[in-house]
This record gives C-alpha cells, structure tokens and sequence, in this order.
C-alpha cells in the first residue's frame, strides 16, 4: 500500500477517534437550535406580515391559521428531505472498495446511518401528507375544512398539492428502500432518487407563475439540484470523514460547495429579479428576503473556501474541524428557514399582468413562425442548453485528461459528441424552441430531432468509456469514486433492467402514441416543468435505443449486428404509421390548449397538424435509415477486424483454430475411408454367400 493510502488511512483513523470521544460538539446543538429557532421566527413573521396586506383576488374566505400550519410544515419537510440526502449521500459517498468485487454489501456502520436516512424520510413522507391538504387550502384560499370535504377535486386541480403528494410518495419508497437495501448500489439509486424528490415542490411553486416564468423555473431546477448536493456534502461531512478520512472529506465537500455556491448565487439573483419584477429588492419584505439568502450563500460559499485551504494542511485538531461543519449546517438550517418565509409571502410578479401567451408560455410570440428566421438566437431554454454546455465542458475535461496521461482517444469521438449537443443548442436555443411551444409543426420539428436526430451522434462519442478511461480505479480497502460509482451502477440489475432492450424499444415507439394520442399531451404543454420534462424523456429515450444499436459504450445487454438490424425495422413501420394518423387524424392534437393561448395569427390548427405529420415522417423515417447504414457499416468493420486478428494470430502461431480445423477435415476424411472400407468389405461377403448359395 502507498504513503497515500496510508495517510488516508491514519487520517481516518483520527476521525473516527475525534467522532467517538466528542460526538456532535455542545457549540454545534446549540448552533442548530437557535438556528432551528430563528428560522421558525423568520416563517412565522413573514406570514404574520402577509396577514396584514391586502387580500388576493378569490381569497376573501382564506383562513390565517392555515397559513401558520403550512409555514413550519414546508421548513420541516425541507429539513427532513436534507436530513435523508445526507443520510444516504453519507453511505454512497463514505465507503471503501470492498476485499472481493463481487461484494459490495453494507457494513454495520452503513446499515446505522440507512436507519437514520430512513426516520428523515418518514417524517419527510409525513409532513408532505399533511401538507397535501394543507396546500390545497392555502393556495386557494379556503378553509381547511372545505378542501377535506372535497379533496379529490382540490388534488386534481392544484398542482402544488399534486407535488407534495408525489414527494409523499416518493419519500414513503425512500424509507422503505432504507429498510430494505443491503448493498451499495441501492444506496446510490436511492441517493439520487432522493436528490430528485427535491424538485416537484420547487417548480409548482411561485416561480411557476407569471411572465418568464420559463427561464425562473429552470434557473430554479438548476439552483436546486445545485443546493441540495452541496447542503447534502456538507451535512455528510462528519460521517464521511470517519471513513474516508479528512483531508479527502475537505476536499470534496469543498470542490463540490465553490461549483454550487457559484452557480447558486447566480441562478439566485435571477430568480429574484423575476420575482421582484423590477421592484427594488429593498422596498418590499420579499426582496430584503431574497438579499439575505444572498448573503448566506456568499457566506457559505467563503467557508467553503476556507475548507479547500485546511485540506492542504495537516489536521491538528479534528474535533476542531468537525465542529467548523456545524456551523455550515447551522447557516443552511437558517437560509431553509429564510426561503420557507418567503413562500408564506406574495411576490410581486403574482401582481403584474400578463397576457394568456406569458400566462403559459412565459413570453410573447406576436408573430407567426419563418422558416429563414429559424436559426436565428430566440427564446432560449435555460435548463437544456446548460445541460448541453456542462456535457460538452465535462468531455472536453476528460478527453484532455485522458490525453495528459499518454493515452489515445479518436477525434471523431469527440466531433460527434460535440456535434450531437450543438444540434441540442441550435434546436433549444434559436426561434425554433420559440416556435415550438405555440405551434404543433415546430414543436414536432424540435422533439423529433432532440428524439431521433441528436442521440445518433452523441451515442457515436463514447461518454462512459471516455469517462470509465479518464478516471482512476480505486483498489480493495480505498473510498470509492466516480469510476465505481459508475461502473457499479452499470452492473446493477436495476439498470441492466431499464435498458433492456425490449423496454427501450417499447418505450421508443410507444411515448409517441401515448403522448400525442392522449390528452397528456395538452396537459403537459400547460406547464412548463411538463414541457422541459417531456423534451428531457425523448432526448434519453433516443439516446438509450440508439445505444443499443450504434453505441460506441457496451449496454449490460448488448445485442449481435443481426438483432440490431431487425431492432431498427421493427420500430419502422409504427413511426411510419405514428406520421400518418397524425397526417389523415381528424381530432386536433392539444386543440384546447393551442386555443387558449390566444394567438392572433394561429388560426388552421389542421394545417399545422398535418405540417407537423409531414415532420414526423421525415425526421423519424430518415434518420433510421442512417441508422442503418452506420449499423452495417460497423458490422462490416468488426468483421474485418475479427478477420485480420485471426489472420494476425495464425502467422505469429497464437492461434490453433485452423490446424484443428485441418485435423478436424483430416479425421472426417478418414472416417470416410474407414467406412467406404467396411462397405466394400460387406459387400464381398454377400457376393462370396451367393457363389456358394448358387454352387450348392
């Protein structure tokens, strides 16, 4: 074993000892407390304040007291969804590469901490219980005891309470999971499960509402995911490091807190300048409360700082360190507090009028659709084309690192990686996408090519390899990394499972039929989150077909050339027919919700339709008779290769398997000659007993 993994090993040695002799500090309770206390204060002020202002248009019979349940219910949901992410982040990240490969079991220290992940989770799913009624009632502004009346009518209509049922949900799986999981790949499935179950709550809520309310939800799903992660380290930290040791704890939590503190602030500002409505953040309670979580992720973001420099110098004073993170937990338990306050609060966007275009779009389309100004910038999608730039950016970093260590990766690789994003860009990020939410024929134009045209190339660049290549295996008794996680989580059964190529391929052809040939379709174009969510599904549904077809990664259930072939024409003939019934249909596709957009200029909704059918034929048709002929191509090539290794094993004698065919050849041939010999012999006894039989 190196220096390096013995000084990992004395480090963890210290704070496993600092842990057990100190627990969690005196100073770290009393910190949590009376940051636990002021946050409940800042929730209860802010609705005592909104009790005073003037009432909302259609909630004359709201109750105050509703308001004063939902206020610290929605903080201790948060808390609760904190305490289960660090929980289970303290499993998936604090754990050693087992003796044996094929034993990735929890230890006794893991099966503690899935104990304590799955209590947060069930006073998660409880809280998010009540809260469904709750919500219900204080979003519309009616007494508790009228929505209990009418329960399955307010869940249908508020799309708030249908978040927090879904997180119930989702939280009640966590536990159970917790309860339930005995190796380590359940804990990181669980993890990110966990991470997502943050978002159904964040983008129902006021960022949904109100003129480019589209870019305030993305930039809200971005500082989200963002925030949960960091808080999530952060509050792992003191577990890990019995584990991992401090120095590496330091350093993780402190790369993963510069990215997000950064990112945070920024995606912050924005969705307070939306929220305010050019409003001055200092003329209004809400945006003095949008300025201190400011501060407190500035503040964060400078402790994290602080934490990447002590990870450079020796630790002197464990206990000392571990204290530090209760301070962090602390300003997150008040900076949850200060954003639950504000949802007890009116922004001043719910007051601007908007037209039925911003209502549901978040911006004005005036004019109808061009052709020659398609391409140019328009209305951009925030959340995708951040995906597409930090998916490019993360290539990019592990082919040059890949590069830096002597090894070779093909460039046409990276091209077809890069070209396959850059069409995301161009399709999320010109008057395409801008068209595309309030015409159907351009919508078909985006999703099918996002569905059938992108995923072609990016399944062409090899990420997984890239990045299995690009990153360090770690041995027996070292803490794991992304290349275990990675790697893990390509053998696991849940995956081999979602990736099997049947339910690929059912997923493929049939999303299409289920989401234009029901009334989910009008549904999801309603809502923007609906709309990113769709857009997101047909992106890593092609990505996944295509994969198991032309990918350059090896799926967990990878299909001969053959089967390939036949995959591609099975799926044929149902877009085909998908393009014609939307061409001869005679119900207009999401009729009601074109119509309620209220455009002047969109009045033939059957002549868009069949422009979008016309669409659908050539961008689904098209593409997979590429398909095909790349799928050949790389058949063929494979065959040429298999041909010259064999060629290239007989001539240096490496390869036996045409000697054995030759004495394979050489037996038969005797056999031959054996019994020819026989036969002929026979057939001199039979004549002999003739002669003799006639003789006679």
């Amino acid at each position: 074993m190196d220096s390096s993994t013995d000084q990992i090993g004395t480090d963890t040695a210290d704070a496993a000892a600092a842990a057990r002799e100190s627990g969690m500090p005196g100073s770290t309770r009393v910190a949590l407390l009376i940051a636990g206390v002021l946050s409940l204060a800042a929730v209860a002020a802010a609705q005592t304040f909104q009790v005073g202002q003037p009432t909302l248009p259609g909630h004359q019979n709201a109750s105050p007291v509703t308001g004063f349940i939902a206020g610290p219910l929605e903080w201790l949901a948060g808390i609760a969804a904190l305490g289960t992410v660090g929980s289970l982040l303290s499993v998936a990240w604090g754990y050693r590469h087992p003796q044996r490969a094929a034993a990735w079991k929890l230890t006794e220290r893991d099966y503690l901490l899935l104990a304590r992940a799955r209590r947060w989770a069930s006073l998660w799913a409880l809280a998010a219980v009540i809260l469904i009624p709750v919500n219900a009632a204080d979003t519309n502004g009616v007494p508790m005891s009228y929505v209990l009346g009418a329960l399955g009518d307010f869940l249908s209509g508020t799309q708030t309470s249908q978040a927090w049922l879904l997180v119930a949900v989702t939280a009640g799986a966590l536990a159970i999971g917790c309860w339930l999981s005995t190796t380590w790949r359940w804990t990181v499935g669980m993890t990110i499960l966990a991470v997502l179950a943050a978002l159904p709550t964040v983008v129902t809520a006021q960022v949904s509402v109100g003129t480019g309310h589209d870019l305030a939800t993305d930039a809200a799903i971005i500082f989200t995911l963002a925030t949960t992660i960091w808080f999530a380290a952060v509050w792992s930290a003191r577990n890990t490091a019995t584990v991992i040791g401090f120095r590496l704890t330091f350093l993780r939590v402190a790369r993963i807190g510069l990215v997000a503190a950064a990112v945070a602030v920024l995606t912050r500002i924005g969705i307070g300048v939306f929220e305010l409505a050019g409003q001055s953040p200092l003329h209004s309670a809400y945006g003095i409360g949008i300025l201190v979580i400011i501060a407190l992720l500035v503040v964060l973001g400078l402790r994290m700082v602080i934490h990447h420099r002590a990870a450079s110098r020796p630790v002197d004073r464990p206990e000392r360190r571990l204290a530090g993170y209760g301070i962090d937990l602390a300003l997150i338990v008040v900076l949850l507090g200060v954003q639950t306050a504000l949802l007890r609060l009116v922004p001043a966007r719910y007051l601007a009028p908007q037209s039925p275009t911003q209502n549901y779009l978040g911006y004005d389309v005036p004019h109808p659709p061009q052709v020659a100004l398609a391409f140019l910038p328009g209305r951009p999608n925030l959340l995708l084309l951040t995906v597409s730039v930090v998916m490019i950016g993360l290539y990019l970093w592990g082919y040059l690192r890949l590069r830096r260590s002597g090894d070779r990766w093909p460039v046409n690789r990276v091209l077809c990686w890069i070209a396959g994003w850059l069409m995301v860009v161009t399709l999320i990020g010109s008057r395409m996408w801008t068209y595309s939410s309030a015409t159907f024929s351009w919508h078909m134009v985006v999703h099918m090519t996002l569905n059938m045209g992108a995923p072609v190339l990016m399944v062409l660049g090899g990420p997984i390899t890239l990045l299995l290549r690009s990153t360090r295996a770690h041995g027996a008794g070292q803490p794991v990394g992304l290349h275990e996680v990675v790697s893990q989580l390509l053998s696991w059964r849940l995956v081999a499972f979602l990736l099997n190529p049947i339910l690929v391929w059912l997923l493929f052809v049939g999303s299409l039929y289920i989401l234009y040939f029901t009334p989910l379709f009008g549904l999801a174009m309603r809502y923007h989150w609906a709309h990113q969510l769709m857009a997101v599904h047909f992106l890593v549904i092609g990505y996944f077909f295509y994969w198991l077809v032309i990918g350059v990664d090896r799926p967990p259930r990878p299909l001969p050339h053959i089967a390939k072939l036949g995959y591609i024409f099975a799926a044929m003939p149902f877009h085909a027919f998908f393009a014609v019934a939307i061409l001869s249909g005679g119900a207009i596709i999401g009729q009601n919700f074109y119509v309620s957009l209220g455009l002047p200029w969109l009045h033939d909704l059957a002549a868009q339709q069949r422009a979008g059918g016309q669409v659908t034929w050539a961008t689904g048709e098209v593409p997979l008779f590429i398909v095909i002929i790349a799928l050949v191509g790389q058949w063929f090539k494979q065959d040429q290769r298999e041909a010259r290794r064999k060629d290239r094993a007989a001539d240096t004698g490496h390869d036996d398997s045409l000697e054995a065919y030759n004495e394979m050849l050489a037996a038969l041939a005797a056999r031959d000659r054996a019994q020819r010999q026989r036969a002929a012999g026979d057939d001199h006894q039979r004549s002999d007993h003739q002669d003799g039989s006639v003789r006679s």
